[in-house]
């Protein structure tokens, strides 16, 4: 099903860009001593991936778009002044950081040196939230998932039932929020969670490690329209690229359930199932630099993520004997962007990035530890795999497009130990569970093709704003019943087995 968004906005202030899934822009202005605009200047705009120059306009000012987060060298220069340069000038994702330079009279072979540029903010914004970027990932103590940085951000809170992945943002249900990751929506199709979502088991996530995150932003209101499809929150985020220098790590995570505190055991009049310790590691790598030197730039990451659940039957019960019993989930998470810069006005990036993920054959869910044996046990195989096709152009200096074409799929499919029916007897205390495992999800499957256009038109500091947005969106959901199939009386097969309860006598 194709969905058409048509935004149509007119402002009379200073002009500011469509908030960009993947990128940032920086506007200034250029003025003299006595505060009149200095015209013509040269503007170069300096990073790791080189350098691009363009000149103020009549006003004096200057408007960057399309640039990669990270910090600036900002360097203005025009005869008769002494050039002034800025460093470490920072540019955010989704923003547009606007900077003041005053040009003093004298020799233009002179220097003028700010050592640290002052803090810029975007201030037309009108969202409310947080932008992380990666040295604040490695700062803080956070879990290794992308979704563990979701918190940070003012508003946000557990939303209970929705899992840890999807946070309640500013009072909304944690699957009211929309998920993006270099442009391309991540958001369920069937559930509105982050990644995969299993009606049997709940969130089970994206795979994707903050180590591929070059920055991520929260807002938890006033999103631009172009960008709003939820009612909750709007998360965005955009993997590192590449530079004209070669860099790289190598990495290993260990967090052990030896050095958990001491568990409280739970009991219960009908047997309770307990998590005795939980335990997971990270090991992998990330590597980036350039193809063409100033054009043209890669980035490659992968990790291999296991999590490891440690579950205690309740006392009494028949798999007691097997004492504490593992559920160990292993993905591997990987990531790779190419980006080529046409000149300096255009910019095309390619990326990839995705988590596989297995559970080998296992109690998937605390309450396979309540059968009489280990039919209930089951193995698991999900994640998704995505990839994101973007063009950032100027076509004039009063006239910017961005165009997208985006692939999102995630996938889960259990497959059970035992195919047989599922008979609960309630005539005992506690009750038993034996046969099959019951209810299981044998596919749920999401596929979600998209395309985006904007176009932004700037006359003076008047802007006119348009686009299109569409996606194609599949799901395929079988929740099916352990066992053989049952006719019924009008002579018809069941698709799937059974679930048979007795019960006490009232």
């Amino acid at each position: 099903m194709w969905v058409a968004v048509t935004v149509l906005v007119l402002g009379s202030s200073w002009p500011a860009l469509a908030q960009h899934a993947t990128t940032g822009a920086l506007a200034g202005r250029a003025v003299g001593p006595d505060g009149s605009p200095v015209a013509g200047a040269s503007v170069t705009l300096a990073s790791e991936q080189g350098a691009s120059t363009l000149t103020t306009n009549q006003d004096g000012r200057f408007l960057a778009p399309h640039l990669t987060p990270g910090a600036y060298t900002v360097r203005v220069e025009l005869e008769g002044f002494r050039p002034a340069e800025l460093q470490g000038v920072e540019v955010r994702l989704g923003e547009q950081s606007e900077l003041f330079v005053t040009m003093s009279p004298g020799a233009f072979s002179d220097m003028v040196e700010v050592t640290a540029a002052a803090t810029v903010l975007d201030l037309r914004s009108t969202s409310v939230g947080l932008t992380v970027d990666d040295e604040l990932f490695s700062r803080v103590p956070l879990g290794r998932r992308l979704a563990d940085a979701f918190y940070l951000a003012p508003g946000a809170s557990s939303s209970s039932g929705a899992g840890t992945t999807n946070p309640s943002i500013s009072g909304s249900s944690g699957l009211e929020n929309q998920y993006v990751v270099d442009g391309v929506n991540l958001t369920n199709s069937r559930y509105g969670a982050f990644g995969v979502y299993s009606s049997e088991y709940g969130p089970l996530g994206n795979g994707v490690t903050t180590e591929f995150i070059e920055e991520l932003q929260v807002r938890s209101a006033g999103a631009e329209a172009e960008l709003e499809q939820s009612t909750g929150g709007l998360v965005t985020a955009v993997t590192r690229s590449g530079t004209n220098d070669l860099a790289g790590s190598a990495f290993a995570y260990l967090t052990p359930a030896a050095l958990e505190g001491d568990r409280q055991r739970l009991e219960l009049a009908d047997g309770a199932v307990n998590t005795v310790g939980e335990s997971s590691s990270e090991l992998g790598f990330t590597v980036g630099g350039r193809i063409v030197r100033d054009r043209a730039f890669y980035f490659v990451a992968a990790s291999r993520v296991a999590d490891t659940t440690t579950y205690l039957a309740p006392d009494g019960f028949p798999l007691e004997a097997l004492g504490e019993v593992d559920r160990d989930r292993v993905g591997m998470a990987y990531a790779g962007k190419l980006t080529v810069l046409i000149g300096s006005g255009h910019r095309l990036e390619l990326s990839a990035f995705g988590d596989p993920t297995s559970g080998d054959t296992g109690p998937q869910s605390a309450t396979a530890m309540r059968y009489e044996s280990t039919s209930a046990f089951s193995a698991l195989d999900f994640g998704g795999h995505n990839q994101g096709l973007l063009y950032q152009g100027v076509l004039s200096p009063g006239w910017l497009v961005e165009a997208s074409l985006a692939h999102a799929a995630s996938d889960l499919h259990e497959t059970v130990s035992v195919d047989e029916w599922q008979v609960v007897d309630e005539t005992v205390t506690p009750s038993t569970t034996v046969g099959g495992k019951g209810r299981y999800e044998g596919q749920n499957d999401g596929d979600s093709l998209q395309l985006r256009a904007r176009s932004t038109h700037l006359w003076g500091r008047h802007e006119l704003r348009y686009g299109f947005s569409g996606e194609d969106v599949s799901s395929v959901n079988t929740r099916n019943i352990t066992g053989p199939s049952i006719q019924l009386s009008d002579g018809r097969w069941t698709a799937s087995g059974a679930m048979v309860t007795m019960l006490a006598d009232p």
